[in-house]
C-alpha cells in the first residue's frame, strides 16, 4: 500500500467518526400516492435538499421486473410515482464537494472554504446510494448494480428479534474487506475479508444499515466518499 493511499485511508478513517452525527441518511417512504426520496436522520427527521441531487432512480417488482417511474420534483426534493406497486427502490444523489474544518463538515468546495478564510482539514466529493425493500421478492439477495451495495446473505424469514443475519459489502462489483459498517443508532463494526458482517436483529420495524467507504481522487480534493444504505422492514418487529 503506498503512502498517499495510506493517508487517504487514514483521513477518511479520522472524517468517519469526525463527522457521523453531521451525516445525512438517504433513503424512500411512501408519501401521497408515490414514495418521497428522503434525506435527513431515518426514519422520522427529514430536510429539504436540490432535487437536481438525485441523479437516478430505480423501482423493481417483486420478480426483478423493472417498473416505470413517474418524477416529480418540488422544494423538498423529489417524490416518485411507480406505475406499479414497487417492492425494492433504488436512487442515487451526487452531493457534490464538501470540507472538513475544526468546527465540523461545510457543505462547499475547497476553494470557497479558503476563500472564506476557514482552515481545511480535507475534502471530499460526496456520493450516496439507497436500496429500499418494501418486500423481500427475487431481488432480495441478487445485487442491483450500485457501485457500493449491501447485499443479504440470509433469508428474508431469518429477520426475527436476536437472530444473526448475514450480509455482504461490494464495491465495484467485488467484495469490500474491512468497510465500515454504521447502524442508525450509531454503533461500528467491519466486514471481514470476504467483505461479510452479521446484524443481529433488534426488535423493531425499520432498519437501516449503512457503509461508508473512502477511495481516493486524481483531482484537489483528498478523496471521494461513497455511502451506501439498505432500508428494510420487519413487519414482525414493533
Amino acid at each position: 500500500m503506498s503512502t498517499y493511499t495510506r493517508v487517504v485511508l487514514f483521513i477518511g478513517f479520522l472524517s468517519l467518526f469526525a463527522t457521523s452525527v453531521q451525516a445525512h441518511h438517504l433513503w424512500l417512504d411512501s408519501e401521497g400516492g408515490g414514495y418521497r426520496i428522503c434525506r435527513g436522520i431515518f426514519p422520522g427527521k427529514q430536510e429539504p435538499y436540490d432535487s437536481g441531487r438525485i441523479v437516478a432512480v430505480q423501482a423493481f417488482g417483486p420478480d426483478g421486473t423493472v417498473i416505470q417511474c413517474n418524477r416529480g420534483n418540488d422544494d423538498r426534493g423529489v417524490t416518485v410515482f411507480p406505475l406499479a406497486p414497487p417492492a425494492l427502490m433504488t436512487a442515487v444523489a451526487e452531493w457534490g464537494e464538501r470540507v472538513n474544518t475544526p468546527e465540523g463538515k461545510k457543505l462547499i468546495s475547497r476553494q470557497e472554504a479558503l476563500d472564506q478564510g476557514m482552515a481545511v482539514l480535507s475534502s471530499f466529493n460526496s456520493t450516496q446510494y439507497t436500496k429500499c425493500f418494501f418486500e423481500a421478492g427475487e431481488m432480495w439477495f441478487r445485487p442491483i448494480g450500485l457501485p457500493l451495495e449491501i447485499i443479504p446473505l440470509s433469508g428474508p424469514e431469518g429477520l426475527v428479534h436476536d437472530a444473526k443475519s448475514r450480509f455482504q459489502v461490494i464495491f465495484d462489483g467485488h467484495p469490500l474487506a474491512s468497510a465500515e459498517i454504521m447502524l442508525g443508532k450509531g454503533s461500528y463494526f467491519s466486514t471481514d475479508e470476504n467483505g461479510i458482517f452479521e446484524y443481529e436483529m433488534e426488535d423493531r420495524r425499520q432498519h437501516i444499515l449503512i457503509v461508508r467507504h473512502t477511495d481516493k481522487t486524481d483531482g484537489e480534493n483528498s478523496y471521494r466518499q461513497y455511502m451506501s444504505f439498505l432500508v428494510f422492514f420487519n413487519e414482525k418487529g414493533r
